[in-house]
């Protein structure tokens, strides 16, 4: 039979279970209870043996009962161990729940951060970070030579300026989606669109809520028409439901679902801010632009607003509409040109009558805790509001004759090429001669012809005379700024921060040959110079800005506070940022925009100027030849056009330079789908962002 060996120190458990009990002593056998002899077991010994075996079983509640014995005979040892094996057991625990807490952690920050910053992928791009890291992380060795070389910082830039064929990508990404699917979380297409969003604000007044005029229209002109989502609460948003419940909690309402459905974006469950109240028509907006161009021109303000209280219900019931950009277009027969009628009250009331109600059918705002966010706080609306203005707009006249004639401008009838500014009015356009009233007043039959032929010439004279030439109002714009710039640099005497640009800006505008030039800019193209020296203001903080900016990353030594670094003039570092910032496009996108309203406004002076002119000459030339009725002969001259008439067909005959094709079908509200103006990629994970660049990099080498 099997032997099992137990060693054990009670002797009365030894005495009571055991067959056989062997003691020890120093390693010797001292006694044994059944010593083996050398014979071999007969049968009956190995029945005994098996009988005695049996008996030494233990039930299982025995085992239990003399471990507990066991336990409790020893409980400093049993009460150590427990312990021990406690921390080992809760330190382990503990590893595991920060580790998987800490992981969740990094998860959750890294899902917001790739859904708040996407990658965006743009029609045209340039690397402006490198440039700027160049300029400020130069080599300062002194090389022992008297030569400067030239480095070429800006024209690297723009040469490297690159266009991204997004159509070919587009169908390139569609054709291979599979390879990517896992690594997006969803892609946003936008286009150039921005719909056209009305309503009747809290004075009852017809008001542009979308593109926003709201800060444009402090500069009395359109200079920054070409940034129409400026000061705009109206965006895109994205579409992954999934995500954005994750972020938000929807304070009322539900999420959009149709393309005339839109969410407002509250920053905060119990707060909104003013620039979405005035932007929704619930304030005035003219208020809000009347303080602006105060504060801009240095003045103070006192507004004693009391602070409004809205339900959300109030929200959700502003009435709002969507008139098609196509639509505000209207055909002249007389002289083959579309007139815009956006400033036309009576027209665009009678618009707004017939166009699509917009609805607000949820508000949201980010959950308590949320660190990122894929929404911006305002107005959201989805991509099948994009679709449905592109998919209106190509069914329009207007869009369809620009598509057929892609070199002919639609809306003045010319080429885009073409180099001819000749407005084409002759004296039958502009005045018309009422032949028996003119009789009456000399109380004999006169000749119409022979009056048109008398004034003939002062027609031709009257159409030379309009250059509608923005050309020279652009430069005349630029080179003020720079004269401004060197001015304001020469009367800085000591050191300055950014604290000092509001007195440094202002002292200079103030100062008599700045006052001289703004009153000559007024006297020249009739926009107040009040309005040129908000603008200049503007222009001059900002070159002061990225002055003190670019001291500040050459030398630090004069800053004490990082919050507001100071500087002092410095030659070579002026002549850096002043190429910076002049060089930027937007300087020039703004001064194009601002000399074509300069021009403009020239135009309409000098032609009604002229016209009135007209009028007297004749009227005064026949009356002193004719002893007549002189109020007779002013009532037989009468304009075919009021100003607003005359400018919308002057406006629409200019030969703009910088418009093609397609700038006028974005204008149009029409882009093709297939080519949107950048797209945008949300991931699931930064190694799904890494996988989706290798995809980009396989792209470019097969194209």
């Amino acid at each position: 039979p099997k032997m099992k060996a137990v060693p054990v120190k009670g002797g009365e458990l030894a005495e009571k279970y055991s067959t056989r009990i062997i003691k020890l002593k120093d390693g010797k056998i001292i006694s044994d209870t059944n010593p083996y002899d050398g014979k071999v077991n007969t049968k009956e010994d190995k029945n005994k043996s098996n009988e005695k075996t049996k008996k030494t079983g233990m039930s299982f509640f025995t085992a239990l009962s003399l471990s507990f014995n066991n336990l409790m005979t020893k409980k400093g040892r049993t009460i150590l161990v427990a312990f021990a094996g406690s921390i080992g057991i809760i330190g382990i625990a503990l590893i595991l729940a920060v580790s998987t807490g800490f992981q969740n952690y990094v998860d959750s920050i890294q899902e917001d951060t790739l859904t708040s910053y996407p990658l965006t992928i743009m029609q045209e791009s340039t690397d402006i970070t490198g440039m700027l890291l160049a300029m400020t992380s130069g080599n300062h060795k002194n090389e022992g030579t008297n030569k400067v070389t030239e480095q070429q910082f800006l024209t690297n830039m723009l040469g490297n300026v690159k266009a991204n064929d997004l159509k070919s990508f587009k169908k390139y990404l569609e054709d291979n989606y599979k390879k990517v699917d896992d690594d997006i979380s969803t892609v946003k297409y936008s286009y150039s669109i921005d719909p056209m969003i009305y309503t009747y604000d809290v004075t009852g007044k017809l008001a542009k809520l979308n593109p926003s005029n709201l800060f444009s229209s402090i500069y009395n002109s359109n200079m920054l028409s070409s940034y129409s989502s400026f000061g705009s609460i109206f965006s895109q948003m994205i579409e992954d439901y999934d995500n954005l419940e994750l972020q938000y909690d929807v304070l009322a309402g539900r999420w959009p679902k149709e393309y005339n459905e839109m969410i407002i974006v509250l920053s905060e469950p119990n707060g909104i801010s003013d620039l979405l109240v005035y932007s929704l028509g619930l304030r005035d907006n003219e208020e809000l632009t009347e303080m602006v161009t105060k504060i801009m021109s240095g003045e103070t303000v006192n507004l004693n607003n009391k602070p409004m209280e809205l339900t959300y219900e109030d929200l959700m019931n502003v009435k709002l509409k969507l008139i098609m950009p196509s639509d505000i277009y209207k055909y002249n027969n007389n002289y083959g040109v579309y007139e815009d009628m956006s400033n036309d009250t009576s027209y665009m009331k009678d618009l707004y009558d017939k166009s699509i109600d917009l609805k607000i059918v949820g508000i949201v705002s980010a959950k308590e805790g949320t660190t990122s966010t894929a929404l911006t706080p305002g107005v959201s609306y989805t991509s099948k509001l994009v679709d449905y203005i592109i998919d209106y707009s190509s069914k329009s006249d207007l869009v369809k004759k620009q598509l057929d004639n892609k070199e002919v401008d639609v809306f003045s009838g010319s080429r885009f090429d073409s180099k001819n500014n000749n407005i084409g009015f002759g004296f039958d356009d502009v005045i018309s001669v009422d032949s028996n009233k003119l009789a009456s007043a000399f109380n004999m039959n006169i000749d119409e012809n022979q009056i048109k032929e008398m004034t003939n010439n002062y027609m031709v004279e009257i159409t030379n005379s309009i250059d509608i030439d923005p050309t020279p109002a652009i430069n005349e714009l630029i080179d003020t700024l720079y004269q401004f710039e060197d001015g304001m640099f020469s009367s800085i005497q000591d050191n300055f921060g950014m604290n000092d640009m509001d007195n440094i800006v202002n002292n200079y505008l103030n100062s008599y040959d700045a006052g001289e030039k703004l009153k000559s800019l007024e006297n020249e193209y009739v926009i107040p110079k009040d309005t040129y020296k908000t603008v200049y203001s503007g222009l001059l903080k900002g070159l002061l800005t990225t002055y003190i900016a670019s001291y500040y990353a050459y030398d630090q030594t004069l800053t004490e506070d990082a919050t507001n670094p100071i500087a002092k003039v410095d030659d070579t570092i002026l002549e850096m940022s002043k190429n910076t910032f002049n060089g930027n496009a937007s300087i020039k996108g703004a001064a194009d925009t601002l000399g074509k309203a300069m021009t403009e406004a020239k135009i309409k002076k000098e032609v009604v100027t002229k016209v009135g002119e007209l009028i007297e000459k004749v009227t005064s030339s026949i009356a002193s030849s004719f002893n007549v009725d002189e109020d007779a002969i002013s009532s037989a001259f009468s304009l075919n056009f009021t100003e607003d008439e005359l400018m919308r067909v002057v406006s629409a005959m200019m030969n703009k330079e910088d418009t093609t094709a397609k700038s006028n079908l974005i204008t149009l509200g029409y882009q093709d789908k297939e080519e949107p103006t950048f797209i945008s990629f949300y991931f699931n994970s930064f190694d799904g962002k890494e996988h989706f660049l290798k995809f980009i990099d396989n792209y470019n080498k097969k194209m």
